[in-house]
């Protein structure tokens, strides 16, 4: 079997799989088990299971291993259940990757990552709590360690984690919201319209998913208002974050402490154009690249799949559409950007995406000298698309440097969360 790219170019060498996705689908679960869930060994089980390029033998590997998981942790008496559930939860938002998002076992599966993963901050006694954060574009998925719909007067720091087109708000846990619960910060974990499961609900990407964004930041802010907000965007959050807070007078009511960005950039449409295979980009709606992508997907039916969740997220039945409807929500304005950044890139990241995160990240620095770029080698295993294969050096990275920022987090600690998923004092 020859070498078969990654749609999204994400990560630039091979490790496992022949086929890009699969293989960056991999290590990026690979990834989680540095911070709890499956244990390598359990990853390695499933990934011995699976055909190379054959998205289905994908999908049952991990949706048998979350089975299992979730039956251990029910009947396993003698280990703690937490991590137990939360191994659950990873293995079935593992076969997610590659199910149709429309069948009934994409359902199922996200079903199960949430009941999973919920019962494991139950176990686990954390302090987040899952909730329906409402916005203008409709009610969105999220999980927070304090309530973020009531006035406080605490002078805590919150840790905001945006995911991208492939994360669901229990991914956001991984990157960063763990991490950030063990520092001392409150956080929040969000699905903005077109993320995790929103797309089931009518919401997709677009103009609304910056719109949503605005709104529970400047919520935050009006109900926290003694509060510093870190926002971190991983993937497609790298622009949304900024494209949230490139309007002056959004980014003076929101008064956001600092961001981080893996990676930061400024024209997604620009980004995902440069991603698609040339006939795709230059003539999205032509004949020749409907018959190039009909050809592809028969030929991979990987390809088919991850063509077909894009479609999904963007409310579209044809990949050359995402651009335009990409491009809605416009380019980000950073002139007017005005905020500490630390922007995390691998060099094993596509090309547009370093050419964009070097120009941001000068503009802002001229005025923002605290902000830093970090640039992950090969031999850090962080090189890939968001540092997916070595997610525990990113996070000690944007720790310390928030340190040197802003100093200790401070966490306000009257409100904690109670087993059935609410908050008590």
């Amino acid at each position: 079997m020859r070498r078969e790219a990654d749609l999204g170019e994400r990560q630039g060498r091979r490790f496992f799989f022949r086929n890009g996705t699969m293989d960056f689908d991999a290590g990026w679960v690979l990834g989680y088990s540095q911070l709890g869930g499956l244990a390598p060994g359990e990853v390695f089980e499933c990934l011995n299971a699976i055909k190379d390029g054959d998205p289905d033998s994908w999908v049952q590997a991990f949706a048998a291993m979350a089975q299992r998981q979730e039956d251990a942790a029910l009947n396993d008496t003698t280990s703690p259940s937490g991590n137990r559930f939360l191994a659950a939860a990873v293995a079935a938002r593992a076969a997610w990757h590659l199910v149709d998002p429309g069948s009934d076992a994409a359902h199922r599966l996200h079903d199960q990552l949430e009941r999973c993963f919920q019962a494991s901050l139950a176990a686990s006694e954390s302090a987040l709590a899952a909730l329906e954060i409402p916005t203008s574009v409709g009610a969105l998925p999220g999980y927070a360690s304090a309530p973020i719909d009531q006035p406080c007067t605490a002078a805590a720091t919150w840790y905001v984690v945006i995911g991208g087109g492939d994360t669901f708000r229990e991914d956001l846990y991984f990157f960063g919201g763990a991490r950030a619960l063990q520092e001392g910060y409150e956080v929040l974990l969000v699905d903005l319209p077109g993320q995790g499961s929103t797309p089931y609900r009518g919401l997709h990407f677009g103009e609304p998913t910056v719109v949503a964004l605005r709104e529970i930041l400047m919520g935050l802010r009006d109900n926290w208002p003694s509060a510093r907000i870190v926002l971190t965007g991983f993937s497609g959050g790298g622009y949304f974050t900024l494209k949230a807070i490139d309007d002056p007078a959004t980014a003076a009511r929101i008064r956001l402490d600092a961001l981080v960005a893996s990676t930061p950039v400024t024209d997604i449409a620009l980004l995902l154009q440069r991603g698609m295979p040339k006939i795709l980009a230059r003539r999205p709606y032509g004949l020749a690249s409907r018959v190039a992508t009909l050809v592809a997907g028969r030929m991979s039916k990987a390809m088919h799949r991850a063509i077909a969740k894009y479609q999904w997220q963007f409310g579209t039945d044809w990949i050359g559409g995402i651009i335009p409807l990409a491009a809605a929500a416009g380019v980000v304005e950073a002139s007017n950007l005005d905020v500490p950044l630390l922007a995390l890139v691998g060099v094993s990241e596509p090309a547009e995406a370093d050419r964009q995160a070097r120009e941001v990240f000068a503009e802002i620095a001229a005025r923002q000298p605290a902000s830093r770029m970090v640039n992950f080698e090969r031999w850090t295993g962080a090189d890939a698309h968001c540092q997916v294969n070595n997610l525990g050096l990113a996070q000690d990275t944007a720790m310390s440097w928030l340190a040197d920022v802003l100093g200790p987090p401070r966490q306000a600690m009257a409100v904690r969360a109670r087993g059935d998923g609410g908050w008590a004092t």
